[in-house]
């Protein structure tokens, strides 16, 4: 072995020196036939710098690594990779607690990132994730405890994760998530009575879902519920929704939440609209269908600023036998 440059002390069995690499690393510590042994302090070419254990010329061991833009390892290695448990810190303050297997795929000073097992990771926005890693990232059953309450147990795999999330406020999502978001095809339980059933897509109703209101509330009734399409969590596209308490059924189009296109309302005294909705109000080309003393009455509008043409139609009563 052939240095740049050495400065040493013989004690007992080691050497303990500095050396000086023509490559611009340096290692201080302690040596033992030829190779570095003991306690000692490696300088990268690349600026990182390890203290710890050095085996047979190889970081092995207890030991710690620091990285030029802050970020550093504390644990176990072999053969010169992070490998067995460690603690593995970010600059942004992101930490990874766990399990290492070979540690990165270049030695001395690679990145190293490869956690492998079950471990705790704590993230920049406080939230704590404990469960099973590989390469580095959530991979198998974990738990998430986020920094505002809430909790999410799930099954991660490749970047997805499918599962159960309870939100600080007590409400409810069992389905799919990506990047944190909900995602997919599952279900949403609030605790003011409501739920949701159906695809979402970046946390918001997205595709087809059914909307269900299971308790009185300011704006709807126990058992009134929305079927139909959804476009970034409003209520457009085809959809039925029906009103509870004695306010009939509305199938048709709908628009930014509300009734806009052309739809049908059955209104629960047995009447009968249909035709053209304009922002939630009927406007424009529509018919009305209902029953008064006996006679079918049948209302047409050209345009609703205008008075409807009547149409009396007399229904004679059935025979009785």
């Amino acid at each position: 072995m052939s240095y740049g440059k050495r400065e040493s002390e013989t004690k007992g069995n080691f050497i303990k020196g500095t050396y000086f690499f023509a490559n611009g690393s340096k290692y201080q510590g302690q040596h033992s036939k030829d190779m570095f042994h003991g306690k000692g302090k490696y300088w990268f070419p690349n600026g990182s710098v390890y203290s710890g254990s050095v085996r047979k010329g190889r970081l092995e061991g207890e030991g710690v690594l620091l990285f030029p833009d802050g970020d550093e390892y504390q644990g176990v290695w072999q053969r010169d990779h992070f490998h067995g448990k460690g603690v593995y810190r970010s600059r942004w303050g992101d930490w990874y607690e766990g399990t290492f297997a070979e540690g990165g795929k270049d030695k001395l000073g690679s990145r190293g990132e490869e956690g492998a097992g079950k471990g705790l990771a704590s993230l920049t926005d406080g939230d704590v994730y404990y469960g099973s890693f590989n390469a580095g990232v959530p991979d198998g059953k974990g738990n998430v405890l986020f920094a505002d309450g809430g909790m999410l147990e799930a099954t991660f795999e490749h970047g997805k994760c499918v599962g159960r999330r309870t939100f600080a406020n007590g409400d409810v999502y069992e389905g799919e998530f990506r990047m944190n978001e909900s995602h997919g095809e599952e279900s949403f339980t609030f605790r003011d009575g409501k739920s949701y059933v159906g695809e979402f897509d970046e946390d918001m109703y997205h595709g087809k879902g059914l909307w269900t209101c299971h308790t009185d509330s300011t704006a709807w009734s126990a058992g009134s519920s929305y079927e139909g399409e959804w476009v970034c969590g409003r209520r457009e596209g085809m959809g039925k929704v029906h009103l509870s308490g004695g306010n009939g059924i509305y199938s048709g189009e709908f628009f930014l939440d509300l009734r806009h296109g052309k739809g049908a309302m059955r209104y629960d005294y047995g009447g009968v609209y249909e035709g053209e909705w304009k922002l939630g109000r009927r406007e424009g080309r529509g018919t009305e269908v209902f029953i008064s003393g006996g006679d079918v009455l049948l209302l047409c509008w050209v345009h609703r600023s205008s008075p409807p043409q009547l149409v009396r139609m007399h229904v004679p009563p059935a025979e009785s036998n």
